[in-house]
């Protein structure tokens, strides 16, 4: 069993008597580690990310037993039933196409999700054991999601949630910067521990241009990367909200995470996220002077980083970076591979006349292209109805200071991976999720509202 493991019993045990922040602190932080395994089963692991997930929907079990609903504001509990439903009804629609799926449609070709992102493994469509593993991976992400909504009850949680997103990335970062080192420079390194999972193929030893990719505790540079857009997505938010340089210092952290991960896709997410973002903040809210030195501010900072990294690039192990990374990325195998499953995935909603192939049968690269061959039109109109649904609760909310940050870091999550990024089982993508449907849920400091503290 890793050590994490009895630290993360410890803090649910504290949590059942001292309130959900005790347990929903440890979550966030430690929650997102992929390669960590909680327990080893020898021929297999539970990761340590499943066993967070688990530790808080037990609790949520065991609090819903004794705390029974009528303790909650009725607003509450309408809101709560407001956002989880389309979730619930999502799942089951997603399974029920699953199931059925293959039986209406006949000889269409699918690249499987368990083969990865490739275009030379391609099958006909059918009901496969893969496709059990993902439901479940899907059925217990949303059930962690309604846990975690259902356990941040006032607007001061966001407080602790807040800190715990920061110590979060400091971590992220800190261990990241000891992997490169480690396979850089042979620095000591606890491989055994953190690279424990053999479920996964872990793949934290890729290169660009010679130079080491950050994973940290992901499996992958791309998971960082999407990772790291949602935590700039998240600060940036809140520097517009509050000009902090403590702010704009983890901003920057999380800018260079998404550097030192060396990937394509989350430079352009994060730039259309900044993009969109200012577009939001200029258009559909009132200039003022706030606006002007918010932006002169970023204006001035991205010109300064993007003049410093010319004056490398030109001559310099940089300009192999900028060239593998930026310039010759169009080119690469990897963007033939996700070009082509992505002209699949449209092929395949198409063939089944916006219907879908069912959850997880087709592996495209882009979030977007995978939920349109999946779940097609109606599971794409739920999702835009939870949308709508966590939009007018929070226009309705009279202090909205705190939680808008989180729903800009699943934005930024979200416009990353419809780049290129479509792993649903991501669990940066269901805790950014789960705290933008809280900041839906709980009622603003401003309203009435009776908190129990469970």
């Amino acid at each position: 069993m890793s050590p994490f493991a009895p630290l993360m019993l410890l803090f649910f045990f504290v949590s059942l008597f001292k309130g959900g922040k005790w347990l929903l602190i440890p979550v966030i932080v430690m929650g997102g580690m992929q390669t960590v395994a909680a327990i080893d089963f020898g021929g297999g692991a539970l990761p340590l990310t499943y066993f967070c997930i688990f530790l808080i929907v037990a609790r949520w079990l065991i609090t819903f037993v004794f705390v029974t609903r009528a303790n909650l504001h009725v607003a509450h509990w309408g809101r709560y039933r407001k956002v989880i439903l389309p979730l619930v009804f999502f799942a089951i629609y997603a399974t029920i196409l699953t199931l059925i799926a293959p039986n209406f449609f006949e000889n269409i070709i699918v690249a499987p999700f368990s083969d990865g992102v490739t275009i030379n493994n391609l099958n006909i469509l059918a009901f496969e054991r893969s496709h059990t593993r993902q439901l479940m991976y899907l059925w217990v992400s949303v059930i962690f999601v309604a846990a975690f909504v259902a356990t941040v009850r006032s607007p001061e949680d966001f407080k602790y949630l807040d800190v715990a997103l920061k110590a979060s990335l400091v971590f992220l970062f800190l261990l990241g910067l000891w992997q490169v080192l480690f396979v850089c420079c042979g620095i000591p390194f606890p491989e055994s521990l953190i690279y424990s999972n053999n479920y996964y193929k872990l793949n934290y030893r890729q290169f660009t241009a010679g130079i080491p990719r950050m994973t940290s505790y992901y499996i992958e540079p791309s998971q960082i990367a999407i990772a790291s857009a949602g935590y700039f997505g998240y600060f940036l938010s809140s520097l517009y909200g509050e000009m902090k340089w403590s702010t704009l210092s983890f901003l920057g952290l999380s800018l260079l995470v998404c550097v030192l991960s060396f990937s394509s896709t989350a430079y352009a997410g994060i730039a259309i996220g900044s993009f969109i973002f200012f577009l939001v903040v200029t258009v559909l809210r009132n200039f003022s002077l706030k606006y002007v030195r918010f932006f002169t501010l970023m204006l001035v900072s991205l010109l300064f980083v993007s003049l410093l990294a010319g004056m490398f690039a030109v001559n310099g192990f940089l300009s192999e970076v900028v060239d593998s990374v930026l310039l010759s990325k169009a080119d690469s195998v990897s963007a033939e591979y996700r070009i082509g499953v992505d002209k699949i995935a449209i092929d395949l909603f198409e063939q089944t006349y916006g219907v879908g192939v069912g959850w997880a049968s087709h592996r495209a690269s882009s979030f977007a292209a995978f939920l349109l061959c999946s779940v097609g039109i109606i599971g794409l109109a739920i999702l835009v109805y939870l949308a709508l649904c966590v939009g007018g609760l929070y226009k309705e909310k009279i202090d909205e200071d705190n939680e808008t940050h989180m729903l800009w870091g699943l934005c930024f999550v979200l416009i990353t991976m419809f780049i290129a990024g479509a792993d649903p089982n991501h669990p940066f993508l269901w805790l950014m999720l789960a705290l933008a449907l809280s900041g839906a849920v709980v009622p603003g400091s401003g309203e009435e509202r009776y908190v129990q503290k469970v």
